[in-house]
């Protein structure tokens, strides 16, 4: 998926946004002796609490589209590597990483990013093993970064299943600098933004998308005094 597909996605997605806030301001703007107490709440599901979902079928297209959602599970594992020969120096530094233990298929080998703190750093993928096509089960990653004496650092390895991400176009030789200690903590799962959803977002016929938010959405206010 390229940069401009990416932003007519992106444009969708807004264009879809603004249809729900504005559906909820005309609402409000009829009822405005609603408005007026001192606690207002909605109490139903918005079509942007439906977007910001997994959709039904999670893993949906145009023609099983119950529920459209743009939501999908990203993985992340964390690596703390300490410099152990007591010598700062920017270098190379390998790891080794089980993605997907008992082949889940959550691992594609072009999702693969490697993060310190909030910045993306140089990586490539060594000695690789698979579970299905490039769905990653167990990689040495050659990493490059700085460190100082001693020092201890949190790197973030981020995959995912979405087929619509463009692989990372790093390449560095095989380390053997063997001046490290890694310890590799429990895998983490999150929700994101899937390109791929976007990508089937943009294909997607409009009145289908809009028929999947209103199914269901009905507006009330409660209020408190």
């Amino acid at each position: 998926m390229n940069l401009i597909h990416f932003s007519v996605a992106i444009i969708i997605f807004l264009v879809l946004t603004a249809m729900v806030f504005k559906t909820y301001s005309n609402y409000l703007s009829v009822h405005t002796e609603a408005v007026t107490a001192v606690d207002a709440k909605i109490n139903t599901f918005l079509a942007m609490q439906k977007i910001l979902s997994k959709g039904f079928p999670e893993n949906w297209d145009e023609s099983s589209i119950k529920q459209l959602g743009l939501l999908d599970y990203m993985h992340r594992t964390p690596v703390e590597v300490t410099e152990t020969s007591g010598e700062g120096r920017y270098t190379l530094f390998n790891i080794t990483l089980t993605f997907d233990h008992d082949c889940s298929l959550i691992a594609l080998n072009n999702t693969v990013r490697v993060y310190e703190y909030e910045e993306e750093v140089p990586f490539t993928l060594y000695n690789q093993t698979y579970c299905y096509g490039n769905y990653l089960k167990d990689s040495t990653i050659v990493i490059n970064s700085s460190f100082l004496a001693w020092q201890s650092k949190i790197f973030y390895v981020y995959y995912s299943n979405d087929s619509n991400i463009i692989p990372a176009n790093y390449s560095l030789p095989f380390s053997t600098d063997t001046g490290f200690n890694v310890t590799v903590y429990p895998r983490e799962r999150m929700l994101w933004l899937s390109v791929d959803k976007l990508q089937k977002l943009r294909q997607l016929n409009y009145s289908i998308a809009t028929a999947s938010l209103s199914a269901g959405n009905e507006f009330y206010i409660e209020v408190s005094e």
